[in-house]
């Protein structure tokens, strides 16, 4: 898909649909630009009931097709007009506009047309139209890798989108931000398209060679293998992925900006921040085996080593000018002869011993290895782990917002920040002492579980995990079960399946990223 900045009058303007986001109590009229024809046209179109501009009213008419007096007042190089409600002006908000754009491109796509124009709603710096741009791509993505029946072999793909400014003054900066939204959106389908292959064949191995194919003069790939992570003391990858025969990875993917030719030669001049995601490809429960209602979303459990992948994808088409370090332990947990068992001890990176007494609580035991590895060997001035870790954090929120934990208030602020940004939402909730007492083992230094039937389960997850990151580490803990995983679309740019969840807020951090 392709995006361009069009300055030509709307009289002029020659476009498959052209989709007008409106208020439902600002005349058209009064948007500096906008068609005086097109304007009267509306307000005939509201006087007869026809329109009334409330948030989700979608009206789509044909130009030639219409009564002698609106055909006339119709430009004819638009073929289609689609008006889109964004409600009043006092209930406004980015989300709505996000979601009003959105209805819009999924009728372009059912339409089944090549190209459309959207006219910016007045006051549109750029970046509205870069988080626009983003939103147009999510609401395009269709994952039909393995349809092969009743689909058109030929399918036409929306390819072309315009974003119509009234100003030629600031086509430039306007186009630059597109562009730029259009790389962000690429990598939310980047991580949308990993999360949401079948298990079988999204392994470990295959998310390897995903991120493999990242690598290049900007970003760095290992992947560590079985015996690596054997000579390396991972005790707790080894131990979740004893019960498969698909062998465990520890991927990771260092991204180091480039300045022309020359990559900065000593990155301690540069910020760098740590991702770590945690990238289960498929997760029975292992021997504390899941009901069978769900599991099969369960390949899904490894999205937030997805986003991870994509928050890299993004560094590198932006340029970002920060040392980014994506650590992916990734793994199967099933049943089998060699599987973990409830009451095993394993030990971790960093030599913390880790008591198992659910082996369906695997998340946090792989994510200990990763934190261990960022603070020991990559020394970040950040980490942010994301994890699809508890069940909890769905009951609590549901598939809306993302519960917070960590250990710094600086960077609390700063991912609320680009939350209110983003519309990636996330609630602050509480690490106390008493929830850390309640992971000690009586006969290792913790336990996998905490205080025992499913109280504070969210809460007591990212106390596990706080073991594993130095004090003085400024760290935030992301649980994204609830969006991460969807069970059907709850807004008009996302669908069924993998979302993706996570990059445009990481990015947005990142591309801001100040931790004082």
């Amino acid at each position: 898909m392709q995006f361009y900045v069009t300055t030509q009058p709307l009289s002029e303007l020659e476009t498959e649909a052209l989709i007008v986001p409106l208020l439902s109590d600002v005349a058209p009229n009064r948007v500096r630009g906008f068609d005086r024809q097109l304007a009267e046209l509306i307000g005939k179109l509201n006087y007869h009931g026809d329109w009334r501009g409330k948030a989700g009213e979608v009206a789509l008419f044909y130009p030639d097709h219409q009564p002698q007096q609106v055909t006339e007042l119709a430009p004819d190089g638009i073929k289609r007009y689609l008006l889109s409600g964004m409600g009043a002006k006092a209930d406004w908000d980015y989300e709505q506009l996000r979601q009003t754009v959105a209805s819009a491109i999924k009728i372009v796509k059912k339409k089944q047309l090549t190209n459309c124009t959207l006219v910016l709603p007045s006051g549109s710096t750029p970046a509205t139209a870069k988080d626009l741009a983003t939103i147009i791509v999510m609401a395009n993505y269709e994952f039909g890798h393995y349809q092969t029946l009743e689909r058109e072999t030929l399918r036409t793909q929306l390819e072309q989108v315009y974003f119509w400014i009234t100003d030629p003054k600031d086509s430039a900066v306007f186009q630059d931000a597109i562009t730029r939204g259009n790389s962000i959106g690429q990598a939310v389908t980047f991580a949308r398209d990993l999360a949401n292959h079948p298990a079988n064949v999204m392994t470990p191995c295959h998310l390897a060679d995903d991120a493999l194919a990242l690598a290049g003069p900007d970003v760095k790939v290992t992947v560590f293998g079985r015996d690596d992570l054997t000579k390396m003391g991972m005790g707790a990858i080894l131990a979740v992925a004893k019960g498969s025969t698909e062998e465990p990875r520890l991927i990771i993917a260092d991204y180091r900006p480039q300045f022309g030719d020359q990559q900065i030669a000593n990155s301690d001049k540069i910020p760098t921040v740590a991702l770590v995601g945690k990238g289960i490809t498929f997760d029975s429960g292992g021997i504390s085996i899941k009901p069978a209602e769900g599991m099969h979303e369960m390949k899904i459990d490894m999205a937030g080593a997805a986003a991870c992948l994509g928050v890299i994808a993004a560094a590198k088409a932006l340029a970002l000018p920060i040392r980014i370090v994506a650590i992916l332990p990734t793994a199967e947990n099933l049943p089998g002869g060699g599987a973990i068992k409830p009451g095993d001890i394993v030990t971790a990176y960093d030599g913390k011993t880790i008591e198992i007494l659910n082996t369906d609580a695997e998340g946090r035991v792989v994510l200990a290895d990763g934190l261990a590895y960022a603070a020991k060997d990559i020394q970040p001035d950040a980490v942010i782990d994301l994890a699809t870790l508890t069940g909890a954090a769905i009951v609590a929120f549901g598939h809306e917002i993302t519960p917070l934990f960590g250990n710094n208030e600086s960077l609390f602020k700063k991912l609320e920040a680009a939350a209110g940004r983003t519309g990636e939402r996330v609630w602050r909730m509480p690490l106390i002492d008493e929830y850390k007492k309640g992971t000690r083992s009586d006969i290792a230094d913790v336990q996998n579980i905490g205080l025992g039937k499913r109280n504070a389960a969210l809460a007591t997850s990212a106390a596990f995990l706080s073991f594993f990151v130095p004090d003085d580490l400024p760290w935030a803990h992301l649980d994204i079960a609830g969006p991460a995983i969807l069970e059907k679309a709850n807004r008009p740019y996302l669908s069924k399946g993998g979302s993706g969840w996570g990059v445009r807020l990481l990015v947005d951090l990142l591309e801001q990223w100040r931790l004082t």
